[in-house]
């Protein structure tokens, strides 16, 4: 009974939240100048010529992103123990593989310019794989494999989601938002931003909405409580984001910037999963 107490009180939400906003900022704030630098230094500046805004952007973007996860993984495992630790030790290990073969596609990607626009769809890939990971490895961690049919059920049946969701709202970006709403060169930024942020939102929301479906399937209650308080905490951002982003643009007839409000999710999503995980018995 102390022990769970102690492994209760070890992880802390708040300050492991604050402490990671603090690491995400200065990951940001130092790896955006140098990692677009690097792939001036690699490619070169004709490389970048022609999509020179779309790939600084990206590149701020991934960043943001996949500093947001790191930040949370790395703070939290120094604050972890026993299966939440495993399961952060797990993730954090993809999360740094898929940093690799992220920068692995520019490199392609600097051969074959014309699939670039593809880099933006590649951060929603990110965090479906992060996330997903982290549920089949759960179901591990309760002793509850679940079989290679029922993965790849899963599977399928989020990415059928993921496009359900993403796919209208790309396709009434593109349909509703005209030129006549693109007044500043930021607007097209900003535009692009609120493009990867449709791209990473279908994700987010895939993953624990196709973990409710399946675990009605599979008997696996305990992965039910865990996809949905991330359920909760991904529809309440988005909805705001995508609320705030239709209601200023209209508003102010012009693209409203969303920026990278949906690090929210990773930050909110990540550490109430690891929270129920170290209250458990």
């Amino acid at each position: 009974m102390i022990n769970n107490i102690e492994d209760s009180e070890s992880f802390d939400i708040k300050r492991i939240g604050i402490i990671s906003i603090m690491l995400w900022f200065l990951f940001s704030v130092l790896a955006i100048p140098i990692f677009f630098s690097m792939l001036i230094s690699l490619f070169g500046k004709t490389w970048l010529y022609g999509n020179n805004y779309f790939i600084e952007n990206e590149v701020e973007y991934f960043i943001s992103l996949i500093s947001s996860i790191l930040a949370v993984l790395l703070v939290s495992y120094y604050y972890s123990k026993d299966k939440v630790k495993i399961l952060i030790g797990y993730l954090l290990k993809i999360t740094l593989v898929l940093l690799i073969l992220k920068i692995a596609l520019y490199f392609v990607l600097s051969y074959y310019p014309m699939y670039i626009p593809f880099l933006g769809i590649s951060n929603g890939f990110i965090c479906y794989i992060v996330f997903m990971a982290m549920f089949l490895k759960l179901s591990e961690l309760h002793r509850k494999k679940i079989s290679f049919l029922f993965k790849m059920k899963m599977i399928i049946l989020s990415l059928l989601i993921w496009l359900a969701i993403s796919y209208p709202l790309y396709w009434g970006a593109y349909t509703f938002i005209t030129g006549d709403y693109f007044i500043y060169p930021c607007d097209y930024w900003d535009f692009e931003k609120f493009i990867f942020f449709i791209y990473v939102s279908g994700a987010l929301l895939s993953v624990p909405l196709s973990v409710i479906l399946i675990s009605k399937l599979t008997g696996l209650t305990n992965l039910k409580k865990y996809s949905l308080e991330l359920l909760k905490y991904s529809s309440m951002v988005i909805i705001i984001g995508l609320g705030g982003f239709i209601v200023f643009t209209l508003y102010e007839h012009h693209i409203s910037s969303i920026g990278t409000i949906i690090v929210l999710v990773i930050f909110f999503g990540l550490t109430r999963v690891f929270k129920i995980l170290s209250d458990e018995k």
